[in-house]
């Protein structure tokens, strides 16, 4: 009989200790806009948050960081993406050397050091999104090392049906490289 009581009395007590409230995972909401190396990022597609979410590393692998920067000589490469959702933005800034404006134009799929253009890549909803000539803007605000801060937007097309059109909207960046992924 202590047993039964015993049994009941700790399923009272765990079931009571348990706050639903607190399960749901809240909604994602972009950063800020900030310059300060704040090491955020993101953006609207069609109106919904793209932030950076880190995704879980195998066993002896490397990290699998959400937001990242690569730069060879003045060439720039940042990917914003959520392995939660499997979405993400990548663009390519040809040639950035002060802060200023960049013309984001055609996009083959992935920017290389060969390629002379700013361009834009995205992978939404299980589909594929590439930057057209003129189609959007990134504004570089802050370029003093180790800072790389900015804001984008742009029209991309569907690589499959380029009739399909995604806006992106309301892009932003803060990234220090010394702090980054540290």
């Amino acid at each position: 009989m202590k047993t039964v009581f015993l049994l009941l009395f700790l399923f009272v007590v765990l079931s009571c200790g348990r706050n639903s409230s607190n399960d749901a995972t809240p909604q994602d909401i972009l950063p800020a806009a900030t310059t300060s190396g704040a090491n955020t990022a993101g953006c609207l597609v069609n109106g919904k948050v793209l932030i950076p979410k880190n995704g879980n590393q195998s066993i002896g692998g490397q990290p699998l960081y959400g937001l990242t920067i690569n730069a060879i000589d003045t060439n720039y490469y940042i990917n914003i993406k959520n392995y939660s959702t499997n979405q993400r933005v990548y663009f390519y800034m040809y040639n950035v050397t002060a802060s200023g404006d960049f013309i984001v134009n055609q996009s083959g799929g992935y920017g290389s050091p060969t390629t002379q253009i700013t361009q834009m890549y995205l992978e939404f909803d299980g589909k594929i999104f590439l930057s057209s000539d003129n189609c959007g803007i990134i504004t570089i605000n802050r370029f003093d090392y180790p800072y790389f801060s900015g804001t984008f937007t742009a029209t991309l097309y569907n690589k499959e049906q380029p009739t399909e059109k995604i806006q992106i909207t309301d892009g932003r960046f803060d990234i220090n490289r010394l702090t980054l992924n540290k």
